[in-house]
């Protein structure tokens, strides 16, 4: 809860494809208890051929959670990506500056890096693993030719850190390989891409924990 007071905007990224899970649910818990403007973004809408289907979870979501902005998205074609930035944009508070104007910082890349991993990950497993799964962008170096990433997964259970790296490390490598070809084709360059799992019990309960995630987001550091 601590972590959340810094926070202005939330996006809550869900798969069109995908129902209202209790897993689902539990995430909205969570968002419920940051109590500010949250933006949900439903992605992959290319991939959904009905869009009736995409209707009705615009419809069904205000039943769990009132967001305040709903925008369909193809993560993928780049459909709708503007919208949910200007979204984000209308719900910022004015503000001093935190950075100069010379400062460069790479949290949306991070961010949507994280994001792209987390979804496969829920993906490739089938949804094994709950959505009690965190992914940190530990480590983000860019040269000319090649991006270097390396990026933690975060699980609650032992079984779960087993589910993800699968029989001799064959699901880590498929997670990760889905996630590299995303990154390559969103951020046009070439990708190389490192994960690691570990086991954090109940994590989501965690403020300092939360905390870290999120500076660590924000800032790129990492701990030595």
């Amino acid at each position: 809860r601590a972590s959340l007071d810094s926070i202005d905007v939330l996006v809550f990224v869900h798969d069109a494809q995908r129902v209202i899970s209790t897993e689902v649910e539990g995430a909205l818990d969570l968002v419920k208890k940051a109590n500010v403007p949250t933006v949900l973004v439903l992605n992959k809408i290319d991939l959904v051929d009905d869009p009736k289907k995409i209707l009705g979870l615009l419809e069904q979501f205000p039943k769990h959670y009132e967001f305040a902005a709903y925008v369909p998205i193809s993560a993928q074609s780049g459909e709708g990506v503007e919208q949910v930035r200007d979204e984000i944009i209308k719900l910022l508070p004015r503000a001093s500056k935190i950075y100069p104007d010379d400062h460069i910082t790479q949290m949306p890349s991070r961010f949507l890096a994280a994001e792209m991993i987390r979804e496969k990950i829920l993906a490739e497993t089938h949804q094994e693993v709950p959505h009690a799964v965190a992914v940190l962008v530990e480590t983000w170096e860019e040269t000319p030719k090649l991006t270097k990433i390396s990026a933690t997964v975060y699980v609650e259970r032992q079984g779960q850190k087993t589910i993800v790296i699968g029989q001799k490390g064959a699901m880590l490598k498929s997670i990760g390989t889905a996630a590299r070809l995303e990154m390559e084709e969103f951020f046009s360059t070439k990708i190389f891409l490192e994960l690691f799992v570990k086991v954090r019990p109940d994590w989501r309960n965690q403020p300092e924990f939360l905390n870290e995630l999120d500076w660590r987001r924000m800032t790129g550091e990492r701990d030595e």
